[in-house]
């Protein structure tokens, strides 16, 4: 959670981080283990003018995460994004529905390509060889401008981030609110892999959410 970029030469000031394990606050110690049926993670940063409060819960196989963007003053925004998640390369397939029900289906190339640009709730990324797959719903998202979702087919990885403001301004006393929640699968009968992905991608968008709304 976080940014490791530092191009602008202005870095990101961290303000606040804490973990916890079934509600008791942790500390984490290096090549620790932090055990517990619900992991949460709560951070507080600010990048410029941005500010940024971050959520992370790991309970019952799924992941959640949520972002909540504010400014006091101001931004010009040349990019800004969220929920970057570098798949393994050994996904080979990825495949997406729109907003509108219309779905793309990719096979990945680590051609450096950008297969999709356009806001896709649901994607899901399949291994052929074992038949692993992961799924992320993008939910409860408040405050958007022109929200895309981005699939970066490097080498290294196949890299899924959601992105807004690209090229805008972020308002002064504006809230951007950004949700997600990642879910896992298996299906070795590789024809059945993407109904596999959609029915789970289904129940994503029906599970309740652990974060407190205002």
């Amino acid at each position: 959670i976080g940014t490791g970029h530092e191009e602008s030469g202005i870095g990101e000031k961290l303000f606040s981080l804490k973990i916890y394990a079934d509600d008791q606050e942790v500390v984490p110690s290096e090549g620790g283990v932090i055990k517990g049926k619900v992991i949460r993670v709560e951070r507080t940063s600010q990048i410029a003018e941005l500010s940024s409060k971050t959520s992370l819960v790991m309970e019952n196989d799924l992941l959640w995460e949520m972002t909540q963007i504010t400014a006091e003053k101001e931004v010009k925004m040349m990019h800004l994004y969220f929920f970057m998640h570098p798949w393994s390369p050994r996904f080979d397939k990825f495949h997406a529905v729109f907003p509108n029900g219309e779905k793309l289906d990719v096979t990945f190339k680590a051609d450096n390509a950008f297969p999709n640009r356009k806001f896709a709730p649901s994607a899901a990324w399949y291994e052929t060889k074992t038949g692993l797959g992961a799924a992320t719903f993008l939910r409860n998202i408040k405050g958007a401008k022109n929200p895309m979702r981005f699939i970066w087919d490097r080498k290294v990885y196949r890299k899924d981030y959601l992105c807004d403001f690209l090229n805008g301004t972020f308002p002064a006393g504006h809230v951007a609110v950004y949700e997600s929640v990642t879910g896992f699968f298996r299906q070795k009968e590789q024809e059945k892999w993407i109904g596999e992905a959609e029915e789970l991608l289904e129940k994503l968008s029906r599970e309740k959410s652990p974060f407190p709304r205002d």
